[in-house]
C-alpha cells in the first residue's frame, strides 16, 4: 500500500512539473493550431488568432489572445460573424484530459459581432452539427481536407454537446443585424452582457443592457436547452426587454430553424407609439394627437414574416379591444387579417391637426338671388360660414402601406362630429384601395347601412359611397356632418355619392350623386313660413325676427341631385295641418350657401287661406336669410283684395260713404309699400 501511496504521489509530481515546464518548452503555437482545429470540429467554422496568445496551464488552463476572428458560412456578406479585440477564456484542465471542453470564465473585449440571415433565409448563427455530413455532400466539400498525416475525428472527438460554460461576460460590444432578403440592418452597440451556461443542454441564463438610437436597453433571458435552439428544435424561453420608449414580455417556446420562430404569451406596453416609431428611426403621418399609449396582452406565434395574437386583448389611446389578429410580410406589402370587438372607434386623434378654414363662398351676386324680387335692392353680404373646408392634403400612406382584412364590431364610431353607435363593419384594404361595408349602423336614433369605397392609387383620393337611412334624427347628423341645423325630423332615404379629390375643399367640390329623402313630424327651423304670409306687415318690417321660430310639419320629401358639389331639387313637398309647401333651388356645397324657392299655401280657414306668397331662402347656412315675395301677388290684384280682405282688417273695398274717402284696397296698400303706384 505505501509503495501504491509513493507511485501516485510520484505521478502527481510528475504531473505538477509538466504543467509547470510544458509552456516553456513547447511553442504556443502548438495549442493554437489544437485550438483552431478543435472549433473547426466542433462548429465547422474558421478561428482565426492574429495577435498576441499568452497560455498557462496553472491554476486553470488559461489563454489569453488578441485580433481574433469567427467565420460566417458561405454565402454572407461578409467573411467574419465575429471580430473580437481581446479574448479570455479559462477552462478545466482535468475535464480536457477526458475530452471535455469546462469552460469557467470567458471574457470578451470589444467584440463586433455580425449576425445575418442568408439569402436562402439560412441563419449565420445556426451551426454545423458534427458528424452529419457525408463524403460528396455539401457538408463534407466545406470541410478541408485533412492534413497529411492528421488523424481523421472520431465519435470521440471534441463536440458542442462537451461544451460547458460557467462566467461569460461580454464587454464593451457591437452587434449588427442584417438580412439579406430585406437588405434590413440594424445596430446596436455599447452591450455589456454575463451569461451563464452549464452546459448546451441545460439552461441558459442571461442578462445585460445595451444603447440603440440613444436610448438605453436592458434584457433578461432564460433559455432552455440552448442546443436543442440551435439543432432548430423547440425549447423554452422567456424573455424581457424593457427601455423608455418600450416593455416587452414574453414566456413560451423557441425555434431556430427553418427561421426564428416564437410560440407563447407575451405582454407589450408602449407609452407613445410615436415615440417609439421616432427612436426606431421611422416616421408618423402627422395626428391630431392619436398614436399614443399602446399595449397588448395575449398568445403571441412568430415564424418568419407571419405573426398572430389570439386571444388579445389590445389598448390604443382611449380604445380598448379583443379578438384575433394576424400579420404577415412575406410579400412587399404587409397583410393584416383580424377579428376585432371594440368598444369604441374614436377616429378623430388620428385626423390631420385642423388648419386654419379658407375662405368660404360668398354670398349670391347683386341683383338678389333667381326669383328675388324687382325694385328690391340686394342684400348686404352675410357673414361667411363660420367653418370652411380644409385645404390640407390627404394623406393616402396609410392605403398604400399595407392590404388589410377586417371585422368590427364597435360599441361607437366618432368621425369628427359624427357619431354613429353600435355597428358591424367589415373593411377590405388592398393595393391602395379601401372598401367598407356597414352591415349594421345605429345611428341618431335610427339605423342605417351602407358601403363606403376609397380608391388611394392615384395623386387624388377617389370616393364612391352609398347609404340607407331609416328613422334618423337629422337635426343632430346634419350638424354633425355639415354644420347645417335647419331641419329636424326623423329621416329615411338614399343616398349614393362619387368625388375625387386631394383635399376636403376638391372632394366636397367634385361631388357627385343622387338621393331621395323622407322628413316625419318635424320642422324648418329658422322660419315661420305660416306667420309670414298670414300677418303681411309684420313679413314685410322684420322678417329678421324669425330666426327663432320654425315651421312645423307632418312630412316632407324630394328627390336631389349633386353635380361639382352642387346639390339641385325640384320637387320638394311640405305637408302639415295648415300648410302646403312646395320648393325647389339650390344648395351650393363648397361655398356652403343656399339658393331656394319655396312657395307655401295656407289650408283650409286660416287667415290669408289660398294665399301663396313665394319665399326666396338664401345667405351661407350658418346666417340664411328669408324674404317673401309679395309682389308676385300683384299679378293678380282680384285674388290678393280678396284674399287678403281678413288680414288687413278690410271689409267692403268700395269707396265709403263717410267724408268722402274710402276704404283702400289692398293691392294698392302692398303696390305702395313696393314702391309701385296705387
Amino acid at each position: 500500500m505505501k509503495k501504491w501511496f509513493i507511485g501516485a504521489a510520484a505521478v502527481v509530481v510528475l504531473i505538477v512539473v509538466i504543467l509547470l515546464i510544458v509552456p516553456f518548452v513547447i511553442p504556443t503555437d502548438t495549442y493554437v493550431s489544437e485550438v483552431v482545429a478543435l472549433t473547426k470540429r466542433a462548429t465547422g467554422r474558421d478561428l482565426t488568432i492574429k495577435g498576441k496568445v499568452s497560455f498557462s496551464l496553472l491554476p486553470h488552463v488559461a489563454i489569453e489572445a488578441s485580433d481574433v476572428s469567427f467565420s460566417n458560412p458561405p454565402g454572407m456578406s461578409t467573411p467574419d460573424m465575429a471580430k473580437i479585440a481581446k479574448l479570455q477564456i479559462e477552462v478545466r484542465p482535468l475535464a480536457l484530459l477526458s475530452g471535455n471542453l469546462v469552460v469557467d470564465r470567458f471574457v470578451i473585449v470589444d467584440p463586433s459581432i455580425a449576425l445575418e440571415v442568408g439569402k436562402d433565409g439560412t441563419p449565420n448563427w445556426q451551426l454545423a452539427q458534427p458528424g452529419r455530413g457525408a463524403a460528396g455532400s455539401p457538408a463534407a466539400a466545406a470541410q478541408p481536407a485533412p492534413a497529411s498525416g492528421a488523424k481523421p475525428a472520431t465519435s470521440g472527438s471534441a463536440s458542442l454537446d462537451q461544451l460547458h460554460l460557467g462566467d461569460v461576460r461580454l464587454v464593451n460590444g457591437t452587434v449588427t443585424y442584417l438580412d439579406d432578403r430585406t437588405g434590413k440592418k440594424v445596430v446596436v452597440d455599447k452591450i455589456n452582457a454575463k451569461l451563464a451556461l452549464p452546459d448546451l443542454a441545460s439552461p441558459m441564463q442571461a442578462e445585460g443592457g445595451a444603447t440603440w438610437n440613444g436610448q438605453a436597453v436592458a434584457l433578461l433571458l432564460d433559455l432552455g436547452s440552448p442546443q436543442k435552439f440551435l439543432a432548430g428544435q423547440k425549447t423554452p424561453v422567456s424573455l424581457s426587454l424593457a427601455a423608455a420608449p418600450i416593455a416587452f414580455g414574453f414566456k413560451g417556446e423557441i425555434a431556430s430553424a427553418p427561421g426564428l420562430s416564437l410560440d407563447g404569451g407575451t405582454q407589450l406596453e408602449i407609452p407613445s407609439l410615436r415615440n417609439l416609431v421616432s427612436w426606431t428611426g421611422g416616421t408618423l403621418p402627422a395626428t391630431s394627437g392619436g398614436l399614443g399609449p399602446f399595449k397588448v396582452d395575449g398568445k403571441l406565434s412568430y415564424a418568419g414574416d407571419k405573426a398572430s395574437f389570439s386571444d388579445a386583448k389590445i389598448v390604443l389611446d382611449q380604445m380598448n379591444a379583443t379578438g384575433n389578429l394576424a400579420v404577415d410580410t412575406t410579400a412587399g406589402t404587409p397583410y393584416v387579417k383580424a377579428n376585432l370587438d371594440v368598444d369604441k372607434l374614436d377616429l378623430n386623434p388620428y385626423l390631420p391637426p385642423a388648419t386654419p378654414a379658407g375662405p368660404a363662398g360668398k354670398s349670391p351676386a347683386s341683383g338678389g338671388a333667381a326669383g328675388g324680387a324687382p325694385g328690391r335692392s340686394a342684400p348686404a353680404p352675410a357673414p361667411a360660414a363660420s367653418t370652411g373646408w380644409s385645404d390640407e392634403p390627404i394623406d393616402l400612406s396609410a392605403l398604400k402601406s399595407v392590404n388589410a382584412d377586417f371585422a368590427l364590431s364597435v360599441g361607437s364610431v366618432a368621425f369628427k362630429k359624427i357619431t354613429i353607435g353600435k355597428s358591424a363593419l367589415t373593411l377590405q384594404v388592398k393595393d391602395g384601395q379601401l372598401a367598407a361595408d356597414l352591415g349594421q349602423m345605429a345611428l341618431y336614433d335610427g339605423s342605417g347601412k351602407g358601403s363606403v369605397h376609397l380608391d388611394g392609387t392615384t395623386p387624388a383620393l377617389g370616393l364612391v359611397a352609398a347609404f340607407d337611412l331609416a328613422g334618423v334624427q337629422s337635426e343632430p347628423l346634419l350638424r354633425d356632418a355639415m354644420s347645417f341645423d335647419r331641419v329636424k325630423g326623423a329621416m329615411t332615404g338614399n343616398l349614393a355619392l362619387t368625388s375625387k379629390g386631394k383635399s376636403e375643399r376638391e372632394l366636397i367640390g367634385a361631388l357627385d350623386g343622387k338621393g331621395a329623402l323622407k322628413f316625419a313630424n318635424g320642422a324648418i327651423r329658422g322660419i315661420d313660413i305660416g306667420s309670414l304670409i298670414s300677418n303681411v306687415q309684420n313679413a314685410l318690417t322684420s322678417a329678421s325676427s324669425q330666426k327663432d321660430r320654425e315651421t312645423a310639419f307632418t312630412e316632407m320629401d324630394g328627390t336631389f341631385t349633386i353635380t361639382n358639389g352642387i346639390v339641385k331639387n325640384n320637387d320638394l313637398q311640405l305637408k302639415s295641418s295648415l300648410l302646403q309647401v312646395a320648393g325647389a333651388g339650390t344648395i351650393d356645397l363648397p361655398k356652403r350657401t343656399v339658393d331656394y324657392r319655396i312657395e307655401p299655401r295656407i289650408a283650409g280657414n286660416a287667415p290669408g287661406g289660398g294665399i301663396s306668397v313665394p319665399i326666396v331662402v338664401e345667405g351661407p347656412w350658418d346666417n340664411i336669410s328669408y324674404h317673401p315675395q309679395f309682389d308676385a301677388l300683384l299679378k293678380n290684384p282680384k285674388a290678393l283684395d280678396d284674399a287678403l280682405k281678413g288680414v288687413l282688417g278690410g271689409g267692403s273695398t268700395a269707396p265709403s260713404s263717410g267724408g268722402g274717402g274710402s276704404t283702400p284696397k289692398p293691392a294698392d296698400v302692398l303696390r305702395g309699400l313696393f314702391g309701385g303706384k296705387k
